[in-house]
C-alpha cells in the first residue's frame, strides 16, 4: 500500500527553507553508518517492510492535514539529508496531530513527528534535531537488524521474498513477538546512543546549532541539566535521561571546531509555521470527486447532539458543544455566530469577563477563541512533568490543574501550570491516596476511551474560585491568584462527594453522614446556612440564577430544579441544559436550539435555531435494505430513515435502539421506554411516511438482533434459556439453552447470523470438541491453548447451526465480536487493524489483511477493509486487492451489494458514497488528504 501523504518535491523545499551546510567543517560522518549485524534485506525489501509496519500502525496516526505545514517539515528533513551522504531510501517526514511530545520512526525511511513535540520546541534547530535522531534509526538499519534476528530466534525465518512474502512474515511476526517471554530491549541505550550520534553530526553538518538537541531533550524530559557522573553510574544513582543528556553533551562537545552554527536559526518562516502547528486549524480544502463514485448528501442530515451548552456569564452569548465542534451564538436575537473545531476537547467555557471561549484537551491543548473578533485568540501546548489523569482548566484559560499519579508511592500529585509558560505556579506532592476503582476507572478511560467518574469539582458563578477534590482532600484556589484557599468548618469535613457552588459565597453539599441531606455552607468558611428540602445526587449549577442542574425525573436525562422547594423548573433528553435568569436553554428533538421561558408553558413559543453541521460521530443503529435503497440511521436522542438513491429523508423519528428488515423487506425498529412511551417495535409505513403507532411492546429482556428478537431468560442456577421471537408479531420461532450461562454472542456481517463464541478451555467448548473429530483436530492446532476459540455460526430465522470451527486467536482480540463467515472462510479484525483469515474446513490461519471488515458479499465472497482513516480496501476471496480507496472521510457504515460489484459507504460528512468494484486492482482518491476530525 502507498504511504497516505505523498512526498513534496525536494526541488521546491529550499524555498521553504534556506541552508548553508556545514559538512566541510564537521569532517566525514559518522562510521557508526555502517554495520556487520545480520541483515537478509535488500533496500528494496526494506522499503516493503517500512510499508507493511506503516499499514499496520497509521490508522492510529492522525496526520495533520495542512500541506504548508507538511511541507515546512519536509523542508527541514531535505536540509539534514543534504547534509549525510546519499541513500537509496525514501524518506517520508510525516507531521502527527498527537499530544504526546514524541517522534518516531518506521523502516524504509518513514519520519512522524508529533505535532506537540513541534509545538514545544523553541527553534527549528531542536526540531531538526529531533527528525536526525529518527532519521538515525532508519540510516543505521536498526530496524531490519532487529527483525532479521526475531525472524530467525522466533520463526526459523532466514530469508524473505517479494513484497507479498515480508507482509506475511510481518505479520506472522507480529503475533510472536507478543508471545514471546524472552524478548529482547529494542530501545536499547547502545540504538539510542547510535542514533544520537547521527543526530547530533547531521544538525551540525546541516549548519543547525547542535547543542539544541542537549537544549530540547533536558527541558522535555525535566530533566534540570542534571547528568551524574561515572560514579554515580556505577552506585546506580544516575537516572537514565540524566546519563543520556551527559553522553549528549559530549558528543557536542566532541564536533570539530566551527562544525555547526553558533546560535539557533529563528527565522520569521519558522516563527509563523510554528504558531500554525500549535493553532492546529484545519485547512479547507474542496473535495475533489471521481467519475468512478457517484455520492448523495443526507438531507437533511443527522445532526450531532450537543452535549454542553452555557450561557456567557453576561447572558448575551450561548455555547453548544457536540463531540467535534463548538458553536456560539447569540442570545438576543438567537442565531449562529461561528463555529470552530474542538475535536476530543474536554468542557468548553466563557471567559470571566464574557468576551471569550476556552477550551483544552486531555493532551493539555489549550486554546482561546475571541467572541467578539470570531477568532481564535491564542493557542498553547502545555507539558506537564507527568501525565495528567485529570485536568481542570481555569476559566481565564490562564492556568490548568493537572492531577497525575505517582505509581512508586501510590499516591495523587497536584500541580497548576501556566498555560503560557508551562511552569508550575503551584505543586502539592501526594495529595492524596486515590483508591484502587479510581486508578482503574482512570486507566480505563484513558486506554479504551470508557467513562468514568472524576473528582468532584465547582465553579463560583464569576469563574474566579475553583474547589475540587473528595471528602477532607478537597482543596480550593483563587484562579486569579493562583493560591489556595483554605476550607474549614463542616463543609471541609462533612461533604465528600456532590458539591456545587450557588453564586460566589455559598456552596450546596451533600452531607456524607446523611446521604438523603443536603446543607447550604457559607465560601469558604464552610458554616452550615440551611437545609434543602431535596437531596441530590448530583448538582451543577446553572449560569445565573438559585436553580441547579440535578436529576430528572423518569423520561429525561437532565432538569433544572430549586431545591430548597422540589419543584422542577425544566427539563431535558439530552445532558445539555443550562438557565439564565428566567430562561432555559437545550436541544429540541429535532436538534435545533431551542431558548423557552418555564412559566409559559407553551413550546410554541420557544425561540429556535439550527446549528452548523458536525461530523457525523459512530451511530448508535444502523441498517440498510437489502435492496439498497433505504438507510436507517440512529444517533444517541434521534434518527431518520433516508432514501439512498436521492440522499432525502423519508421519516424523522426519536432515537431507536436497533433496527432490522424483515424477509418480506419490512424495516422494523425498536424503541426504548421513554417516559410515557413504551419498550415497542414499530413498522415503517413508506406510503404515511412515518412509523406506525407501534406493532407490539416489548419486556425489558427482549433486544432486536440480527434481524430476530432475542429474549434471555434465566433457568435455574446457572443455565440460560434464548427464545427468537419473529420481528413482524413477536411469535417465539426457536429456543435454546445454556448450562452454563449466557455466552458471548455478535452477528455475521454477510447474512446476520448469530455468532457465539467461547474459549476451548472452559467447559461448554470442550464437551462439543470432544464430540466432533473434526473439532479435536482443530484444537490440537492450537499452540497457546489459553488463546482457543470455538465458534459457532447460527441460523437466526431456526437455530440451527450453520458451522462451527476452532481457531487460535491473536493476544490483542478482546471479547467476542470481530467474526464474521463469507463462504468457507471466517474473518477476524482484532485490536491491532488486523483481520485475520481461517480456514473453517481446518481452522488453520491463511493469511492477514491490515484494517477492519467493514463489508463483506456472501455471492462473490469479496470483502471490504478499512485501514487507515478514510481508506478502504476491497479484496477478493483469494486475498488478491481490487481496488484501493482513499475517501478523505471517516468511514461510519459500509455495504457490498449486487453480488459485491458495488461499495456503498457512509462517511463523517453525511455523504453516500457508491464505488463500482472493478477486476483489475486500481486506486481511486476522492479527496487530496485526510479529514481531521475523524475520531
Amino acid at each position: 500500500m502507498r504511504f497516505l501523504l505523498a512526498c513534496f518535491s525536494l526541488l521546491l523545499l529550499p524555498a521553504v527553507v534556506s541552508a548553508q551546510i556545514a559538512a566541510p567543517a564537521c569532517g566525514a560522518p559518522p562510521a557508526i553508518l555502517k554495520s556487520t549485524q545480520p541483515n537478509i534485506f535488500t533496500e528494496q525489501q526494506e522499503q516493503w517492510l517500512g510499508d507493511a509496519q506503516a499499514d499496520m500502525l497509521d490508522r492510529s496516526n492522525r496526520p495533520v492535514k495542512d500541506p504548508q505545514q507538511s511541507a515546512y517539515l519536509e523542508a527541514i528533513g531535505a536540509r539534514l539529508l543534504a547534509a549525510l551522504p546519499p541513500t537509496s531510501i525514501q524518506f517520508h517526514f510525516v507531521l502527527v496531530d498527537s499530544s504526546e511530545i514524541n517522534a518516531y520512526s518506521m523502516a524504509g525511511g518513514r519520519v512522524y513527528v508529533n505535532r506537540k513535540l513541534v509545538a514545544n520546541a523553541r527553534s527549528e534547530d531542536e526540531v531538526a534535531a529531533v527528525m536526525a535522531h529518527e532519521m538515525g534509526h532508519i540510516l543505521t538499519h536498526q530496524f531490519v537488524y532487529d527483525i532479521t534476528a526475531d525472524l530467525k530466534r522466533l520463526l526459523g525465518v532466514a530469508s524473505v521474498g517479494d513484497r507479498a512474502d515480508i507482509y506475511t512474515q510481518y505479520q506472522r511476526l507480529t503475533d510472536a513477538r507478543m508471545r514471546d517471554k524472552h524478548a529482547k530491549d529494542n530501545e536499547s541505550d547502545e540504538k539510542q546512543d547510535q542514533a544520537d550520534r547521527v543526530s547530533v553530526y547531521a544538525t551540525a553538518a546541516a549548519g543547525y546549532r547542535p547543542q539544541a538537541y542537549s537544549e530540547f531533550w533536558d527541558r522535555s524530559f525535566f530533566v534540570g541539566g542534571k547528568t551524574g557522573s561515572g560514579l554515580s553510574d556505577l552506585f546506580g544513582l544516575t537516572k537514565p535521561h540524566e546519563k543520556r543528556l551527559r553522553l549528549i553533551r559530549k558528543m557536542v562537545a566532541d564536533l570539530p571546531p566551527g562544525c555547526g552554527a553558533d546560535k539557533n536559526a529563528q527565522t520569521e518562516a519558522f516563527n509563523k509555521w510554528h504558531q500554525e502547528v500549535i493553532a492546529n486549524q484545519a485547512a479547507t480544502e474542496a473535495p475533489h470527486e471521481t467519475a468512478e463514485t457517484t455520492s448523495v448528501a443526507l438531507t437533511p442530515p443527522l445532526r450531532l447532539d450537543v452535549e454542553r451548552m452555557r450561557f456567557s456569564r453576561d447572558g448575551k452569548y450561548l455555547l453548544a458543544q457536540d463531540e467535534s465542534s463548538v458553536s456560539v451564538l447569540s442570545r438576543e436575537p438567537l442565531k449562529t455566530l461561528f463555529r470552530f473545531d474542538a475535536d476530543r476537547a474536554e468542557a468548553a467555557q466563557f471567559t470571566p469577563d464574557s468576551t471569550g471561549i476556552v477550551f483544552h484537551t486531555t493532551g493539555l491543548h489549550v486554546e482561546h477563541w475571541s467572541v467578539a473578533d470570531q477568532k481564535l485568540v491564542s493557542a498553547h501546548e502545555v507539558v506537564a512533568p507527568a501525565k495528567c489523569l485529570e485536568s481542570i482548566l481555569a476559566p481565564d484559560g490562564r492556568t490548568i490543574v493537572c492531577m497525575s499519579f505517582n505509581w512508586g508511592k501510590y499516591e495523587m500529585d497536584l500541580s497548576l501550570l501556566d498555560v503560557e509558560s508551562g511552569k508550575a505556579v503551584y505543586e502539592k506532592k501526594g495529595w492524596f491516596e486515590p483508591n484502587y476503582y479510581y486508578i482503574v476507572g482512570l486507566v480505563n478511560r484513558e486506554e479504551y476511551g470508557t467513562s468514568a467518574r472524576t473528582l468532584p469539582r465547582a465553579l463560583s458563578s464569576d469563574g474566579n474560585m475553583l474547589i475540587f477534590g473528595s471528602g477532607d482532600d478537597k482543596l480550593a484556589f483563587d484562579l486569579r491568584t493562583r493560591t489556595p484557599i483554605k476550607l474549614s468548618g463542616a463543609f471541609q469535613s462533612q461533604v465528600s462527594t456532590v458539591y456545587a457552588f450557588q453564586g460566589d459565597t455559598r456552596v450546596l453539599g451533600m452531607d456524607q453522614r446523611q446521604p438523603r441531606t443536603s446543607i447550604f455552607y457559607s465560601f469558604p468558611d464552610g458554616r452550615r446556612i440551611s437545609e434543602a428540602k431535596v437531596p441530590v445526587a448530583y448538582a451543577q449549577a446553572i449560569t445565573h440564577g438559585d436553580y441547579f442542574l440535578v436529576p430528572p425525573p423518569v423520561g429525561f436525562v437532565t432538569a433544572v430544579a430549586d431545591v430548597m422547594t422540589g419543584k422542577y423548573i425544566g427539563a431535558s433528553k439530552i445532558t445539555a441544559l443550562d438557565m439564565f435568569g428566567d430562561t432555559i436553554a437545550t436541544q429540541d428533538g429535532d436538534g435545533t436550539v431551542m431558548l423557552y421561558k418555564p412559566e409559559l408553558h407553551d413550546a410554541t413559543a420557544a425561540v429556535k435555531t439550527t446549528l452548523p453541521l458536525s461530523p457525523l460521530g459512530s451511530a448508535r443503529a444502523v441498517a440498510i435494505s437489502p435492496d439498497g435503497h433505504y438507510l436507517a440511521l440512529s444517533s444517541r436522542y434521534r434518527s431518520g430513515v433516508w432514501d439512498m438513491t436521492t440522499g432525502v429523508q423519508v421519516v424523522r423519528a426519536r432515537d431507536f435502539a436497533g433496527a432490522a428488515y424483515s424477509a418480506e423487506g419490512k424495516l422494523l425498529v425498536e424503541f426504548a421506554k421513554l417516559d410515557k412511551l413504551e419498550h415497542k417495535v414499530t413498522e415503517l409505513d413508506l406510503a404515511t411516511k412515518g412509523f406506525m403507532a407501534g406493532k407490539y411492546k416489548l419486556e425489558d429482556n427482549q433486544h432486536l438482533f440480527c434481524g430476530r428478537l432475542l429474549e434471555w431468560k434465566p433457568n435455574g442456577k446457572k443455565a440460560m434459556t434464548l427464545t427468537a421471537r419473529s420481528i413482524l408479531d413477536n411469535t417465539p420461532q426457536w429456543t435454546r439453552s445454556f448450562p452454563d450461562g449466557q455466552p458471548g454472542y455478535s452477528y455475521n456481517l454477510t447474512d446476520g447470523d448469530l455468532v457465539f463464541s467461547y474459549a476451548t478451555q472452559a467447559s461448554p467448548a470442550r464437551d462439543k470438541i470432544k464430540l466432533d473429530p473434526a473439532l479435536r483436530d482443530q484444537a490440537a492446532l492450537i499452540k497457546f491453548k489459553d488463546a482457543g476459540r470455538l465458534i459457532e455460526f447460527v441460523d437466526p430465522a431456526t437455530g440451527v447451526m450453520r458451522m462451527q470451527v476452532v481457531v487460535e486467536v491473536p493476544v490483542t482480540y478482546y471479547g467476542v465480536g470481530g467474526f464474521t463467515r463469507v463462504g468457507d472462510l471466517l474473518y477476524l479484525s482484532v485490536d491491532d487493524n488486523r483481520t485475520i483469515v481461517y480456514s473453517f474446513k481446518t481452522g488453520a490461519q491463511l493469511r492477514q489483511i491490515f484494517g477492519t471488515l467493514v463489508a463483506a458479499d456472501p455471492a462473490s465472497e469479496r470483502i471490504a477493509a478499512a485501514n487507515r482513516r478514510g481508506e478502504v480496501v476491497l479484496y477478493d476471496r483469494a486475498g488478491a486487492e481490487l481496488q484501493h480507496l482513499n475517501l478523505g472521510q471517516p468511514i461510519r457504515f459500509g455495504a457490498l451489494l449486487n453480488k459485491g460489484t458495488q461499495l456503498t459507504v457512509l462517511t463523517a460528512d453525511q455523504k453516500i458514497r457508491r464505488f463500482t468494484v472493478d477486476a483489475p486492482p486500481q486506486r481511486i482518491a476522492t479527496h487530496s488528504s485526510l479529514d481531521r476530525t475523524d475520531k
